[in-house]
């Protein structure tokens, strides 16, 4: 059973990761720059497609090879979109992908698996998403405190322009930067 972990960024997501990875038998890897949001737009992008929907999806004759090549050869309908990969069939390939990404070289002892990542929130659906392919999963969304984050963001990221009291306009950017970044997350 999967555990993922959603975070804002300076959140407290990756001591999460560490005591869950150093208390249980699931190991919670770390980020891994947010890839699973193309992956997951592309199958949604397949399963809605009209052309798809309307040429494939469906149909009878993909499932006999006789009439598949009987199409093509007699060139009826709109043989470019000729397709035999169904909705389902393809979400039960992203899915497979996915554990096996994140499942395979389980440090010993491991027995479950996990990630967090801080790339997935209110801009993109993939926390719904791997929730609904991963139905025994468990999802944690750990939120701070805004300004806390941003504090934190300064005092690990930028400590000098802390400690300078000559450089106002300097950490006012800086500041200006995290709030920007926080936000997006």
């Amino acid at each position: 059973m999967p555990i993922f972990l959603f975070g804002t960024g300076r959140c407290g997501s990756t001591h999460l990761q560490r005591l869950i990875s150093l208390h249980s038998t699931t190991w919670v890897w770390g980020e891994h720059e947010g890839f699973l949001i193309n992956i997951l737009q592309g199958m949604h992008r397949f399963e809605s497609s009209q052309c798809l929907g309307e040429t494939c999806f469906g149909d009878e004759y993909f499932a006999d090879d006789q009439e598949l090549l009987k199409h093509l050869l007699d060139g009826v309908g709109n043989i470019a979109w000729l397709n035999r990969l169904s909705r389902s069939k393809l979400r039960l390939e992203i899915t497979q992908m996915i554990e096996k990404m994140f499942s395979e070289n389980l440090p010993a002892g491991y027995e479950d698996w996990g990630f967090k990542e801080i790339l997935y929130g209110n801009r993109n659906e993939v926390p719904g998403d791997l929730l609904e392919i991963f139905p025994a999963s468990i999802a944690a969304f750990i939120f701070r405190d805004p300004k806390e984050t941003i504090r934190s963001m300064l005092t690990s990221w930028s400590p000098k322009l802390l400690e300078d009291e000559n450089n106002s306009s300097a950490l006012t950017d800086q500041f200006q930067n995290c709030a920007q970044k926080w936000k997006n997350m």
